[in-house]
Formats: C-alpha cells, structure tokens, sequence
C-alpha cells in the first residue's frame, strides 16, 4: 500500500511539473510573438537557440514554436518551410486553433506558396485565412489581417488583376485603420492610386496620391509623402503637363531618402527610371531618354527598355532599330503573358466565391427550413395560447355576470340606506347648527376676556422683571456710583453685566434695541432711562456731558420708536 501511495504522488509531482513547464514555455512563445513586431532577428535568434526544447514539450508548444519560426522567416525575408511541412501546422490549428490562429496559419501557408511563385495557391490560403477571420471580436487581430489583404493585393498586381487589387487595397487601408496603424492606412490608399492608374482612372489616381502626400505630412513623415509621387509623376506624363510631373520628380528626389549623393536609386526602386526616360522624350531630350531606358535593361525591365527604345527610335526615324525594338516588345510582352497564372487565379478566386456562394445558398436553404418549423411551433403555440385565452375570457365573463349581480344589489341596498342617512343627518344637522351658534359665541365671548387677562398678566410680568431687575446687585452698584458723584465710575465689566442682566429679564425689549442698532452710548442711555435713573446721574454714569445725553435720548428714541422728541423716550419704553 505505501509503494502505491509513493509512485502515485511520484507521479503527480511529475505532471504538476510538466503542467508547469508547459505554462512557461507558452508565456515565452508570446513573448516572442510580441518582440517579432520590434525586432523579428532578435526574435527568430532566440527561437533557433530553444528548438530542441520546443520540440520536445508537446504538440501545442511544437506547434506554436513552429508558426512563429515561419512567421519570422517571413519577416525577414528567408527561405520558409516547405508546404507539406507547415500544412501540419494549418491542420493543426484548423481542428484546435482560436479564429486568430487559424487565419495566421493560413496566411503563413500563403505567403510560402507566394515565395513559390504559386499565386493561384497563394490567393487560396489568403482567402481562407481571410474566412477565418472573426471581425466581430473583441480580439480580432486586425494587424495580421490587413496584412493579408496586402499580399493579396500585391499577387493581383502582378497578375495583372488591378480591380481585385484595387478591393484589396481598400480592404487593407481600413483593417490597418481598425489595427490604429495610421501609416499602414495610408500605404493602403497609395495601393488604390496605384490601381486606378493602371485601370486608366488618371484622376482618381491623383486625387489619392496627393491625399495620402498630405496625411503623410500630417503624420510628419515627409520621406513617405515623397515615396508616394511616382504615381503622380506617371499621371502627368501621361497628360503631356512635364512642367508639373518634373516638379514632383524634383520633390521625389530630393526628399524620398531613395536616392545616394549620385542620384542613383535604391533597389529594388529601379522602375522609375521609366518616368526618367518618358519626361525627357516629352521635352525632347531624346540622348538623356535613351540613357535611362538603357539604364533600365541593367535591372532586368526588358520589356520597358524595349517599349522606351522604341519610341525613342520612333522620334529618330531609324526604321531598322523601330523593328527590332518592335519585335522584342512583342516577344517580352509573350514572356511576361506567359510567365503570369491570372487564369489560375482568377479561377481560384471565382472558385472561393462559387464555394461562398454555394455556402451561402446552403445557409439561406437551412435557415428558411429552421424558419418553416419555427413558425409551425410559434403557430401552435399560438393556437394554444388563443385557446387558453378565450377559455380564461369565458371564466371572467361568467364570474364578472355573478359579481355584477352581487354589485347592484348591494348597490340599490346602499342607495337605500344612504337616502335614510341623509334624512337622518339633515333632522341632526338642524340641531348641530343651533348647538354650533349658541358654542361659537360662548368661544368669543370667552376670547375677549382671556385676552383681557393676557394683556393684565404681560404687564404684571413685566412690572415684575423690572423690578426684579431693580433689585439685582448690579443695578444697585449703579445706583451707589450714581449717589456718590465723586467715587468710582462703571467698568466695562460692569456695563457687561447689566447688558446680561437686562437681556435676561427684558428680553423682547432687548431685542428691539439690539435690533435698532443702538451705539454703545445710546444703548447705555436707554438701559439707564428705563430704570428711573435721572439725565444728572446717567451723564455721571456714561462720563458725558447732559447736552450729549439729551441728544442721545433723541436718536435713540428716532431709532426704535421713530419719534424725534428726547422727552418721550421714558413713555416709549415703558409701553413697549
């Protein structure tokens, strides 16, 4: 028992590490992933040195190291694994992949077959990659969708199928938009100039390459604004304005970062020594134009070094030279024809949308029939609804009829009792109005009086206060200073306390005079005057002279009882 017990955790501890080390591995695969976008060398180096390791860590870590190596190797321009191989990877994903990962798989399968120059395979696995994508996903990874849109756009240029690539194009600038990559957006918009210029809408074309030269701008990418010119440039040559298209190949120079302190173009950019040769035939540089489109042969443009050399020759009217450059036109233009699969293509892309169609029709086929039983369903339910509906109806109508019946019998039998009420009530409404009469005089009557006693009761009570406050030590203090003229005078202190001492017993009369907004001495004045102190004293008292007093006894009594007379200050104040 305890060797099973020993082997079982022994084999626990081996899967919680396994489980671990799975988790790792994958935490690491996604960082890869996210250090591709920044530095793809520094990202496939690391995956070559952990290959074994990845290899042996089970078939989703296998699987995942093994798209991110192709994924690489397409970033940096290498040889990628050969179809067969990588197909293992697309059926992998396809049977346990999220939407992102099988539209990654299927993209990578296509740009194998693009490195094949199979474009017809190509456009196949770009379409596929493109069905697996989940746009209505939060997580739709939009940056490798647009880029799918790119390549499938570029296959169709070089199969001379612009109007597709004009729809891929559109496609790409607006999922690069969805990715925030505002500079993919706007290299998707150079690639619809690009095929309208070549579907001969001249004017479009120019429109957009001067809108993508301003956003371009905006973004303060101004050798991209001048990479995009030489759509513009072509446009104007086409038209015969050299003026203008010159001007723009003078901005396209100078300002692009294509060109070294030789004026020689980067490669790969070698194609526009065509609108090179074009400008100096329309100003007739006819010496200058065939350098340029001989130059042009250097780089393997038979084709346009032909076409170009034949004009030239054309302007010279060397009839030898107009033939055999005419000839080798014909024969380079077979070559390129020869060399292209757009009928491939197009029947892979007219398959894709048969298979879509087809799809389609099948979908719309299985939702008519789940729409037939839906409604066969919601109809029966319906039915038995209506049903249920009419038998409640007839059990309320039958059960309002009895409950109506109980109603207007109680309804004539109240009638009835409400009309003897009503009797009753007008024979008792009689009596109520004389007893009513007879208590609403007696109630005034004795509100006259309660009022004569209130008014009697407020003057006892009053008569009480003052003479309570007459008898405080305080105010006696005041009236021993007063007596004795040539002994101490009021403190502030004493002043304070019989302010509180009259607050306490008048207060209502105190209110008014706070509230009159008295001065000091004013207030004192009238303190003193209520009390039965004479003007003699209270000058005393205030340290002021009987003038000064007489005039305060004047202002005070203007301000509480609005009357301008100084000898009547002491009536107001006792009737108050």
């Amino acid at each position: 028992m305890k060797k099973i017990l020993f082997f079982f955790l022994f084999f626990l501890l081996l899967l919680t590490g396994s489980c671990s080390d799975h988790r790792v591995q994958m935490v690491w695969l996604a960082e890869m992933n996210s250090l591709m976008e920044k530095n793809p060398q520094a990202a496939y180096d690391s995956l070559c040195n952990h290959r074994q390791d990845m290899s042996q860590s089970g078939e989703e870590v296998e699987m995942r190291y093994r798209m991110l190596e192709a994924k690489a190797l397409n970033k940096l321009f290498k040889p990628m694994p050969s179809d067969s191989l990588f197909q293992e990877v697309v059926d992998y994903y396809d049977s346990k992949g999220t939407p992102n990962e099988k539209m990654e798989a299927h993209y990578l399968l296509g740009c194998i077959y693009r490195d094949m120059k199979e474009a017809p395979k190509a456009i196949e696995c770009y379409l596929d990659a493109v069905e697996n994508a989940d746009t209505l996903s939060r997580d739709c990874d939009y940056t490798t969708l647009f880029r799918i849109y790119g390549q499938m756009a570029d296959v169709y240029r070089y199969q001379y199928l612009q109007r597709e690539a004009l729809s891929c194009c559109q496609k790409y600038s607006y999922y690069a938009a969805q990715a925030n990559n505002i500079a993919q957006s706007i290299q998707g918009l150079d690639g619809m100039a690009s095929a309208y210029y070549a579907l001969g809408d001249t004017l479009k074309a120019m429109k957009l390459t001067l809108k993508c030269n301003t956003l371009y701008k905006k973004q303060g990418m101004h050798e991209d604004a001048a990479q995009v010119l030489p759509t513009l440039i072509y446009a104007y040559l086409n038209c015969g304005q050299y003026q203008q298209a010159h001007h723009y190949m003078n901005i396209y120079e100078k300002e692009s970062g294509l060109f070294d302190k030789d004026n020689h173009i980067q490669s790969g950019r070698e194609h526009y020594y065509v609108a090179k040769g074009k400008y100096y035939l329309g100003v007739n540089q006819i010496d200058s134009a065939e350098y340029y489109f001989r130059k042009l042969g250097c780089y393997g443009f038979r084709y346009e070094t032909a076409k170009g050399l034949l004009d030239v020759y054309r302007i010279r009217l060397n009839s030898d030279s107009i033939n055999k450059y005419s000839l080798l036109c014909e024969q380079e233009m077979d070559k390129i024809l020869n060399g292209t699969q757009t009928k491939a293509v197009v029947l892979a892309n007219s398959l894709y949308n048969y298979t879509r169609l087809q799809k389609k029709i099948e979908e719309e086929k299985q939702q008519k029939l789940r729409d037939k039983y839906v409604a066969i369903i919601a109809g029966f339910i319906i039915l038995l609804f209506v049903i249920y509906l009419v038998r409640r109806y007839r059990n309320m109508q039958k059960k309002m009829s009895a409950e109506l019946k109980e109603v207007n019998r109680n309804y004539v039998l109240t009638f009835q009792n409400m009309e003897k009420a009503r009797q009753e009530l007008s024979i008792l409404q009689e009596n109520i109005d004389l007893s009513v009469k007879r208590k609403q005089e007696e109630i005034m009557s004795l509100q006259v009086a309660l009022q004569e006693y209130k008014e009697k009761c407020d003057q006892f009570n009053k008569v009480g206060n003052k003479n309570a406050l007459m008898a405080s030590d305080i105010f006696l203090k005041f009236k021993e200073m007063a007596r004795h003229h040539n002994r101490h005078s009021p403190s502030p202190k004493d002043w304070d306390a019989l302010s509180a001492e009259f607050q306490h017993y008048l207060p209502v009369l105190y209110e008014q005079i706070i509230r009159s907004r008295l001065s000091t001495q004013e207030f004192q004045v009238c303190v003193l005057t209520y009390l039965n102190i004479d003007n003699t004293d209270i000058s005393f008292l205030v340290k002021t002279t009987s003038k000064t007093i007489s005039n305060a006894r004047k202002k005070a009594n203007r301000k509480l009882f609005g009357d301008d007379s100084a000898s009547t200050l002491d009536e107001n104040l006792l009737k108050f």
